[in-house]
């Protein structure tokens, strides 16, 4: 079965934090992680991933923090999982290459079912999570 990993979970949650607060709005991100009851330290490795992708912005020094930077209709919860997860692997197989695969049955289903996940996941946006669609 299909498992979001603590990194994606915390992600996801930080975003719909951040959206509750309003597009631009900054928050230490030890306040977040407080707030939240996340471990900082772990947040801390993925808010810079978030950034990386425009999805986060972030301010330093004295007020400084992190911030929605888009509107959160338009943050895929796909693009995000996809972002801190990789890509969607039902088999690990998927992920790591198959010794298997000259015999391989299962890898054109495996395919379809990753396809039809992803794109189930482009359905839906951060705005979704917080009741803002």
């Amino acid at each position: 079965m299909f498992r979001i990993s603590r990194k994606g979970d915390y992600g996801l949650l930080l975003l719909t934090s951040l959206a509750k607060i309003g597009v631009g709005n900054v928050v230490p991100l030890r306040k977040l992680a407080h707030t939240l009851r996340m471990p900082f330290k772990f947040v801390s490795q993925i808010a810079p991933l978030l950034v990386e992708a425009e999805i986060l912005g972030s301010k330093e020094g004295v007020g400084g923090g992190y911030f929605l930077a888009r509107d959160p209709r338009s943050i895929g919860i796909g693009e995000v999982l996809e972002l801190l997860e990789g890509p969607v692997a039902p088999v690990a197989c998927m992920r790591e290459g198959c010794v298997c695969e000259p015999a391989c049955v299962q890898k054109s289903v495996m395919e379809r079912m990753a396809s039809s996940f992803q794109r189930s996941m482009r359905g839906y946006t951060v705005a979704d999570l917080i009741g803002k669609a």
